[in-house]
């Protein structure tokens, strides 16, 4: 008979715009090996995501109802690969033959859901826990936990409710595994969300490089493909460094969309001094009954006179990244800033931040330009600093206040995790 055990895994990954579930189903091989394993992975919960534990780590029956499992965990999961890639074979083989699932156009509301499989072809248990992603979601670990054996398979299904209508709706599970050839597997599923009746071509706009001192402007739509009793209510924006004038959408403008009518709404980023990035929304107000309010994302970076080059160096985040090491060794990163001249060689007058990253700006006489000055911009984490983790979404702020007359304040982000 084939040796077979199930488990599920209902975890709540909750984005802005999103709910997402999964739920595991393993599948083992049939062989004498894999029987075994079985009979260890059964007292482990059963299956490669065990169920939940007590808080010395050991494994509570109390929990086990059948076959089946419902877990909660609402733990981060982790940044990098925490299982050792570097030992020598046998190793496990990951395979999955579908990553990115693209679902067809589905309404506001309605709920969703796909299976992906990843399967193990290769000769040692293959191991798998949870990934940092942008959704709250955990696969809990056991630590007697022997893996999927060879030839076993599981399956992941994504279940998603979507907060409000997206024309490009899109969620991502990520699993490390122990597979030194398919250490990350990215689990996509993406599509179009639709309010019934509403079109919604764009749910962001991105300004790109915004000019100092300048004001940048672009155009949202949103259109009724049936209704002609849409109205807007109000809008509301996230802060006065933008503006939003609503209009009637030209009939041109409608049928091009297959519209009966519609809005459209003239976004401005007002003129700022600021250096860094442009982040903002704005939320339209209508009478709809099921998904009144509609919410576009403003984005870009406003570079201002300089320009930053370095490998570590991420210019549509205005992030470097430090990546991982100890605390007690510290890091330390050397960037090149070039600054428009100005009738002295600027400074560095403060730097505000509450993470230990310390900043040095140096400037280098030896290049020769009639426009541009160079600087070294040195990025420290300094020896015996406190631990801590910023990601790249969520990293630490430093504000620099310079001498230089068109950039007295300058945002770096620093994305590090000190151990």
């Amino acid at each position: 008979m084939r040796p077979t055990a199930v488990i599920g895994l209902i975890v709540a990954m909750a984005a802005s715009l999103s709910a997402i579930s999964w739920l595991t189903s393993y599948n083992a091989p049939n062989s004498k090996a894999a029987s075994e394993a079985e009979a260890k992975m059964r007292d482990a919960a059963m299956g490669p995501f065990a169920g939940r534990e007590n808080d010395d780590g050991t494994h509570d029956p109390k929990h086990d109802q059948g076959h089946t499992h419902a877990l909660e965990d609402h733990e981060r999961g982790v940044s990098e690969n925490p299982f050792d890639l570097t030992g020598k074979g046998p190793h496990p083989r990951a395979e999955v033959p579908e990553q990115v699932y693209e679902f067809p156009q589905m309404v506001f509301g309605r709920e969703g859901e796909h299976v992906f499989e990843i399967k193990n072809t290769g000769a040692a248990p293959l191991r798998l826990a949870k990934g940092g992603s942008t959704c709250k979601c955990t696969i809990p670990t056991v630590k007697d936990n022997d893996g999927i054996p060879p030839g076993g398979s599981i399956t992941v299904t994504l279940r998603w409710k979507p907060a409000q209508p997206d024309p490009k709706f899109r969620q991502q599970a990520t699993v490390w595994t122990n597979d030194p050839e398919n250490s990350r597997i990215d689990l996509t599923i993406e599509g179009q969300v639709a309010a019934e009746g509403i079109q919604v071509p764009a749910a962001s706009l991105n300004f790109n490089d915004v000019r100092q001192g300048q004001a940048k402007s672009q155009t949202a739509y949103i259109f009724a493909s049936q209704r002609t009793d849409v109205e807007i209510l109000g809008v509301e924006t996230s802060s006065d460094r933008i503006t939003v004038d609503v209009s009637t959408a030209s009939e041109e403008e409608a049928q091009k969309n297959h519209a009966v009518g519609g809005y459209k709404f003239d976004v401005t980023v007002l003129p700022s001094n600021e250096i860094g990035l442009v982040r903002e929304y704005f939320i339209v107000q209508t009478n709809l009954e099921f998904s009144p309010n509609f919410r576009w994302e403003i984005t870009g970076q406003r570079p201002g006179p300089l320009k930053i080059i370095g490998s570590s160096w991420y210019a549509a985040r205005q992030l470097v990244s430090l990546g991982r090491f100890q605390a007690s060794e510290g890091a330390s990163r050397k960037l090149s800033v070039f600054l428009d001249k100005a009738d002295e060689p600027a400074t560095l007058v403060n730097v505000e931040t509450t993470s230990p990253v310390q900043i040095r700006l140096e400037h280098d006489p030896q290049f020769d330009n009639a426009d541009r000055e160079r600087y070294w911009l040195y990025v420290d984490f300094p020896k015996g600093g406190r631990t801590g983790n910023f990601t790249m979404e969520d990293p630490a702020r430093l504000i620099l206040q310079t001498t230089h007359p068109n950039a007295p304040a300058v945002q770096i982000n620093v994305s590090y995790e000190a151990l």
